[in-house]
């Protein structure tokens, strides 16, 4: 069906449901309102019949059924008067022959209401004439004494009949109000529709192929803009198809670009793109022409099964693979399945060879710390199962095991202050402070911190660095690294050997030199003693305490400065760090050899 005739039906429907439900309404309104108008004439007609009565009081036995034929009349309704006791004395549409005949009224609904109240209203079905009335009753004289009670009542169906010429008026109204919308909805519908039957065939036209037909504005309402619209999209259609090829190679331009391989196969088995990243990946020699079978591009049978399977079952499927260019997360997931044609695969390479290095160093780090914490926990609960047997008993004992825990729990304490220390660090929850510092002086406090360590192990302490050199660094850090590399030349320097700190500019930088007379570092080991939890003799890390993270520290501090470290041996078999921090306006210092 047409939008015009459904709009047609749709209006008709709505002003013809409206119209019923109006005329309904109004009927019932007409019909309460009538009832309504009628209860309050007989209200006010009685109340007069009333005090004409009382004013009458006493009425002879023969009077009372002509006053009440003669009030009747006058009033259109029907009058019945009635005694205390319920007898009927008089009614307008009973003979007076007959009244002798009727029930006692006095359990009649409405005069029940008026003994009590003075007024009772009913609608019921009248005994006497077998038809529906309605009912208003007045009590004459006082409540304690009544005289008698008057009662008018009308037939229901005169009611009825009065209400209906009003809706008959009404419906009347309504059809020809139904009539005169229904033109009005035609013409209107009619001057919608017509214009957009002319848009409708513009845009068939425009999806033929042929864009050279314009869609023209004839109205300024919605329907105009509708023709402006489809106008738009015509000229619109007109840019993209001329764009069409550009684009085409704009996306062929991003795909050669992308670092992660792709891979499209149709369900047919047959290539349909490889981009640049991937054709690196699996050592292509050129370019793979698109229809070329997918066994010819690809010989790893993981890739393969990964491609069969998701062609075959539609299902996305996820693989780890090597290739020459390392390792690879593989996704290969189906497109298309329209038609009738079997879904072809997309997938993409995406190198993980430096989340498996790093996946390797988190594995080695879980290990390192295991063993860390290993022997100071081992320890403790020996120290603990030894006091619980009884070792506690002995003065001397227990204080040896105690001194045990609280060796081994500072040993745990210090761990964890490094590492929180590291994680701050490296996840730059540290902010530096820089501000001007004189080295010599720095180096002075640090070597205070360690003095009486190099004391016990007979280690000469030598500051070498002239006066008057800046520095600009945070001095809490720089108290960190330059105590951290203290700290370590006394831990692994030979009994009687020294530690000598120089440092001169050189250039735009300040090189900082921590020499010791030491063991040495093995040079496999000079990169990494700078690793967390690195030792170069494993076998000596109960003999020489620490926890193997001082360097990692001083290594991150240092370059959080802008510096770089590195380690190197000396002529004499001990060890050198050299630091070396940008010189920020340091002033003019006398270089000497270090």
């Amino acid at each position: 069906m047409r939008i015009g005739r459904r709009l047609l039906l749709l209006v008709a429907l709505l002003v013809t449901a409206a119209a019923i439900v109006i005329d309904l309404t109004a009927g019932v309104l007409i019909d309460r309102a009538v009832s309504e108008r009628a209860l309050e004439r007989l209200t006010l007609e009685s109340g007069q019949l009333a005090r004409e009565i009382e004013r009458r009081w006493p009425l002879a036995g023969d009077e009372a059924d002509p006053w009440a034929d003669q009030a009747g009349e006058a009033l259109r309704a029907r009058v019945t008067l009635v005694d205390p006791s319920g007898r009927v004395l008089g009614d307008s549409q009973v003979s007076q022959r007959e009244l002798a005949g009727l029930e006692n009224h006095a359990d009649r609904e409405e005069i029940a209401q008026a003994a009590v109240a003075g007024l009772g209203r009913s609608t019921r079905v009248s005994p006497s004439l077998d038809r529906p009335m309605h009912y208003v009753a007045r009590r004459v004289g006082s409540a304690a004494s009544p005289l008698a009670y008057v009662r008018l009542a009308v037939p229901s169906a005169e009611l009825a009949a009065a209400g209906r010429s009003y809706r008959v008026t009404l419906s009347l109204i309504t059809l020809a109000a139904l009539a005169l919308l229904g033109g009005l909805a035609y013409a209107s519908v009619r001057r919608v529709t017509r214009p957009l039957e002319s848009i409708a065939r513009a845009a068939d036209e425009v999806a033929s192929g042929r864009y050279d037909q314009s869609v023209e504005r004839e109205s300024d309402d919605e329907v105009g803009d509708l023709a402006l619209s489809v106008e738009r999209m015509r000229r619109t259609l007109l840019q993209q198809i001329g764009r069409a090829d550009a684009e085409r190679e704009l996306l062929s331009s991003i795909l050669s670009g992308l670092r992660e391989g792709i891979l499209v196969v149709g369900h047919d088995h047959r290539v349909l793109l490889v981009n640049a990243s991937l054709r690196g990946t699996l050592r292509l020699p050129g370019e793979v022409p698109q229809g070329t079978p997918f066994i010819q591009v690809v010989w790893d049978r993981e890739v393969v099964e990964a491609f069969e399977r998701t062609l075959s079952t539609g299902q996305e499927v996820r693989r780890r693979v090597k290739a020459p260019g390392g390792v690879f997360e593989l996704t290969v997931v189906p497109f298309g399945g329209a038609g009738g044609i079997g879904p072809g695969a997309i997938g993409l390479f995406f190198n993980i060879t430096q989340i498996e290095a790093l996946e390797r160093v988190r594995r080695e780090f879980v290990a390192d710390i295991s063993h860390e914490l290993r022997t100071p926990l081992a320890s403790l609960r020996a120290a603990a199962e030894t006091l619980q047997g009884g070792a506690a008993e002995d003065p001397e004992e227990a204080s040896r095991f105690l001194g045990m825990l609280i060796k081994n729990t500072a040993r745990m304490e210090s761990i964890l202050n490094d590492l929180t220390d590291l994680s701050l660090i490296e996840t730059g929850a540290i902010t530096l402070s820089p501000a001007p510092i004189q080295l010599s002086g720095a180096v002075r406090e640090a070597m205070a911190a360690v003095e009486a360590k190099a004391g016990s192990r007979r280690v000469d302490l030598r500051n070498e660095i002239p006066e008057g050199l800046i520095l600009h660094a945070d001095r809490r850090r720089l108290d960190q690294v330059l105590v951290n590399l203290l700290d370590n030349a006394v831990k692994f320097n030979r009994a009687g050997g020294s530690v000598r700190v120089a440092a001169a500019r050189e250039g735009d930088s300040i090189r900082v030199v921590v020499e010791d007379t030491g063991q040495g570092i093995p040079p496999d080991a000079l990169e990494r003693i700078f690793h967390r939890f690195y030792r170069v003799d494993r076998a000596r890390s109960r003999e020489v305490p620490g926890t193997g993270l001082g360097l990692a520290i001083v290594k991150h501090l240092v370059r959080l400065h802008g510096g770089e470290i590195h380690a190197e041996n000396t002529p004499r078999a001990g060890s050198r760090f050299v630091l070396t921090f940008p010189a920020r306006d340091a002033g003019a210092s006398p270089e000497r050899d270090i």
